[in-house]
Protein backbone atom coordinates (compact mmCIF):
# COMPACT_ATOMS: atom_id res chain seq x y z
CA UNK A 1 0.00 0.00 0.00
CA UNK A 2 1.15 3.51 -0.72
CA UNK A 3 -0.86 5.23 1.18
CA UNK A 4 -2.63 6.72 -1.41
CA UNK A 5 -6.35 7.55 -0.72
CA UNK A 6 -9.50 9.32 -1.80
CA UNK A 7 -11.12 11.47 0.93
CA UNK A 8 -13.63 14.17 0.39
CA UNK A 9 -11.36 17.19 1.58
CA UNK A 10 -11.16 20.76 1.35
CA UNK A 11 -8.83 21.74 -0.84
CA UNK A 12 -9.12 25.37 -0.97
CA UNK A 13 -12.23 27.52 1.08
CA UNK A 14 -14.03 27.93 -2.32
CA UNK A 15 -14.03 24.24 -3.19
CA UNK A 16 -14.37 20.79 -1.96
CA UNK A 17 -13.94 17.60 -4.16
CA UNK A 18 -12.60 14.18 -4.64
CA UNK A 19 -8.32 14.56 -5.09
CA UNK A 20 -5.75 11.83 -4.65
CA UNK A 21 -4.10 12.55 -1.19
CA UNK A 22 -1.27 11.35 0.72
CA UNK A 23 -1.62 10.77 4.12
CA UNK A 24 -0.08 12.08 7.37
CA UNK A 25 -0.85 12.56 10.91
CA UNK A 26 0.37 15.73 12.89
CA UNK A 27 -0.25 16.37 16.64
CA UNK A 28 -1.81 19.17 18.26
CA UNK A 29 0.70 20.09 20.92
CA UNK A 30 -0.87 21.61 24.20
CA UNK A 31 -0.53 22.53 27.42
CA UNK A 32 -2.87 24.44 29.70
CA UNK A 33 -1.77 27.36 31.41
CA UNK A 34 -3.13 29.95 34.13
CA UNK A 35 -6.57 28.96 32.21
CA UNK A 36 -5.05 29.52 28.65
CA UNK A 37 -4.43 26.79 26.13
CA UNK A 38 -1.23 27.39 24.66
CA UNK A 39 -0.48 25.55 21.68
CA UNK A 40 3.30 24.58 20.39
CA UNK A 41 4.43 24.88 17.06
CA UNK A 42 7.62 23.97 15.09
CA UNK A 43 9.43 25.20 12.16
CA UNK A 44 9.05 22.85 9.20
CA UNK A 45 12.90 22.23 7.74
CA UNK A 46 12.24 23.98 3.92
CA UNK A 47 10.24 26.70 4.56
CA UNK A 48 10.48 27.84 8.03
CA UNK A 49 6.95 28.47 8.19
CA UNK A 50 5.25 27.42 11.63
CA UNK A 51 3.39 24.16 11.69
CA UNK A 52 2.57 21.34 14.17
CA UNK A 53 4.61 18.01 14.31
CA UNK A 54 3.48 15.75 11.57
CA UNK A 55 4.64 12.97 8.97
CA UNK A 56 4.01 9.91 7.17
CA UNK A 57 1.93 7.08 8.71
CA UNK A 58 4.97 4.29 10.37
CA UNK A 59 4.21 0.94 8.86
CA UNK A 60 2.73 -0.99 11.52
CA UNK A 61 1.40 2.30 14.05
CA UNK A 62 -1.56 3.30 14.10
CA UNK A 63 -2.21 7.15 13.31
CA UNK A 64 -2.37 8.19 16.72
CA UNK A 65 1.07 6.33 17.95
CA UNK A 66 3.05 7.92 14.66
CA UNK A 67 1.68 11.21 15.13
CA UNK A 68 3.43 10.69 19.28
CA UNK A 69 6.60 9.44 17.35
CA UNK A 70 6.33 12.56 14.81
CA UNK A 71 6.14 14.95 17.86
CA UNK A 72 9.15 13.59 20.06
CA UNK A 73 10.91 13.46 16.70
CA UNK A 74 10.35 16.90 15.73
CA UNK A 75 9.25 18.61 18.80
CA UNK A 76 11.13 16.50 21.79
CA UNK A 77 7.57 16.31 23.60
CA UNK A 78 6.48 13.59 25.54
CA UNK A 79 2.95 13.19 27.19
CA UNK A 80 -0.42 12.41 27.27
CA UNK A 81 -2.01 11.05 23.60
CA UNK A 82 -5.66 11.24 23.00
CA UNK A 83 -6.48 8.53 20.70
CA UNK A 84 -9.39 10.44 19.18
CA UNK A 85 -8.59 12.86 16.05
CA UNK A 86 -9.47 16.02 16.46
CA UNK A 87 -10.05 16.68 12.73
CA UNK A 88 -8.03 17.17 9.79
CA UNK A 89 -6.55 19.33 7.52
CA UNK A 90 -5.22 19.47 4.07
CA UNK A 91 -1.75 21.36 2.39
CA UNK A 92 0.04 21.31 -0.73
CA UNK A 93 3.53 19.77 -0.42
CA UNK A 94 6.24 20.40 -2.52
CA UNK A 95 8.03 17.08 -3.79
CA UNK A 96 9.77 18.93 -7.07
CA UNK A 97 10.85 21.81 -8.31
CA UNK A 98 7.19 22.52 -10.28
CA UNK A 99 5.45 19.26 -8.31
CA UNK A 100 3.05 19.36 -5.54
CA UNK A 101 1.01 16.77 -3.53
CA UNK A 102 -1.59 17.02 -1.60
CA UNK A 103 -1.77 15.65 1.60
CA UNK A 104 -4.58 14.93 4.42
CA UNK A 105 -3.18 15.14 8.24
CA UNK A 106 -5.56 13.85 10.79
CA UNK A 107 -4.66 15.27 14.14
CA UNK A 108 -4.17 13.84 17.34
CA UNK A 109 -3.94 16.18 20.55
CA UNK A 110 -0.95 15.61 22.77
CA UNK A 111 -0.74 17.46 26.10
CA UNK A 112 2.39 17.78 26.75
CA UNK A 113 4.26 17.17 29.88
CA UNK A 114 7.90 17.15 29.11
CA UNK A 115 9.82 19.12 26.69
CA UNK A 116 13.35 17.81 25.55
CA UNK A 117 16.84 19.34 25.43
CA UNK A 118 17.65 17.08 23.01
CA UNK A 119 15.80 15.51 20.45
CA UNK A 120 16.64 14.58 16.45
CA UNK A 121 15.82 17.41 14.67
CA UNK A 122 16.75 19.90 17.06
CA UNK A 123 19.22 21.36 14.69
CA UNK A 124 16.44 21.48 12.00
CA UNK A 125 13.58 23.43 13.93
CA UNK A 126 12.38 25.84 15.81
CA UNK A 127 9.63 25.15 18.58
CA UNK A 128 7.76 28.01 20.26
CA UNK A 129 4.36 28.30 22.61
CA UNK A 130 1.90 30.52 21.75
CA UNK A 131 -1.70 31.35 22.83
CA UNK A 132 -4.23 29.33 20.31
CA UNK A 133 -5.03 32.55 18.60
CA UNK A 134 -1.96 33.52 18.34
CA UNK A 135 -0.95 29.86 17.18
CA UNK A 136 -3.79 29.36 14.15
CA UNK A 137 -2.90 33.71 12.89
CA UNK A 138 0.53 31.67 12.56
CA UNK A 139 0.33 28.81 10.32
CA UNK A 140 -0.34 28.88 6.64
CA UNK A 141 -3.06 26.18 6.12
CA UNK A 142 -6.35 27.57 6.76
CA UNK A 143 -7.45 24.03 7.79
CA UNK A 144 -4.93 23.84 10.29
CA UNK A 145 -6.21 27.54 11.60
CA UNK A 146 -9.51 26.61 12.21
CA UNK A 147 -8.53 23.04 13.84
CA UNK A 148 -6.26 25.30 16.27
CA UNK A 149 -9.48 28.29 17.04
CA UNK A 150 -11.91 25.41 17.30
CA UNK A 151 -9.52 23.03 19.60
CA UNK A 152 -10.72 22.77 23.30
CA UNK A 153 -8.72 20.87 26.00
CA UNK A 154 -11.81 20.49 27.92
CA UNK A 155 -13.74 17.98 25.43
CA UNK A 156 -11.18 15.41 25.40
CA UNK A 157 -11.47 12.25 27.05
CA UNK A 158 -10.13 8.67 25.67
Amino acid sequence: MDGSRKFKASVSPQTSRLVDTKEQCGAMCFRVKAGKTQILLVTSRETKRWVIPKGWLIPGKTAADSAVIEAFEEAGVQGRLFSKSVGGYTYSKSVHRAKSLTCLVRVYPLEVKTLLAKFPERHQRKRKWFAAKRAAAMVKAPGLAKLILRFDPQGLND
